[in-house]
């Protein structure tokens, strides 16, 4: 995960800074792996999450990170999904969110003006730290994803491609695709998602990369906004009772 997290990073950071960069960084007090470029070409920042909950953790459960990472954005806090679409739009902000074999991540790229820079980091705050996993919305995507699973018996380069992770792996986590097996999916319910969630969304699992028009000390007050008094927090049962 490390390795796989620290080429995923450099190569962010490889396609924002053309010189060669002196990568700041450091660890919080609760885990979180921060790596930090101060870039002052564009009034810009690039933050990218990466948490060690990619496919490898489904388990028996194929296609849970997947459904999990997905939802992430589709409510959250006491906004819909189209309020979190809205509110990234009106300050110009992208969002971005996938799950791998490995990992999974949520991205922001904002400018960096203040006041369109702090409703972006507010949204993407909300979107990591309180999502509703929504029932529509979890039934929608679960049906299109095993509309796609469908679809892959009658491609022969997707058979031939789960035949080969499979015949390589074996048994091994790998062996199975990041969008599950039919049976499984079916099975997912969003109590799966949310125990996902809480268990894999925490600090020892964080990798922040920020690449942008910010400081040092503006760069350690968003990681603490967005992820380190939230993932402290959710280590200790007496909050999380509060939080349930």
């Amino acid at each position: 995960m490390v390795v796989r997290s620290l080429l995923i990073i450099s190569l962010f950071i490889a396609s924002t800074v053309q010189a060669a960069p002196k990568i700041q960084h450091w660890v919080t007090d609760n885990g979180v792996r921060v790596y930090f470029f101060p870039a002052k070409e564009l009034p810009m920042l690039d933050l990218r999450v990466v948490f060690d909950a990619g496919a490898a953790k489904d388990g028996d459960k194929h296609g849970l990170a997947l459904l999990t990472n997905g939802l992430l954005a589709e409510g959250a806090g006491d906004l819909s999904s189209d309020q979190i679409a809205e509110r990234f739009e009106g300050v110009g902000a992208g969002f971005g969110n996938s799950s791998h074999r490995d990992m999974s991540l949520l991205s922001l790229r904002s400018l960096t003006d203040k006041k369109l820079l702090d409703t972006a980091l507010d949204t993407f705050t909300t979107v990591l730290n309180d999502p509703k996993f929504p029932e529509v919305a979890f039934e929608r995507e679960k049906s299109r994803l095993l509309i796609g699973l469908e679809r892959q018996k009658q491609s022969p380069s997707a058979i031939s491609g789960k035949t080969f992770y499979k015949t390589v792996y074996e048994n091994h986590p790998y062996a199975f695709g990041a969008d599950g097996e039919i049976d499984s999916v079916k099975a997912l319910t969003t109590s799966d998602l949310k125990a996902f969630y809480k268990q894999y969304f925490v600090a020892a699992n964080a990798v922040v990369a920020l690449v942008g028009d910010v400081t040092r000390q503006e760069a350690e007050a968003i990681v603490k906004t967005v992820l380190e008094v939230y993932l402290l927090v959710k280590l200790h049962p007496k909050f999380q009772q509060l939080r349930d």
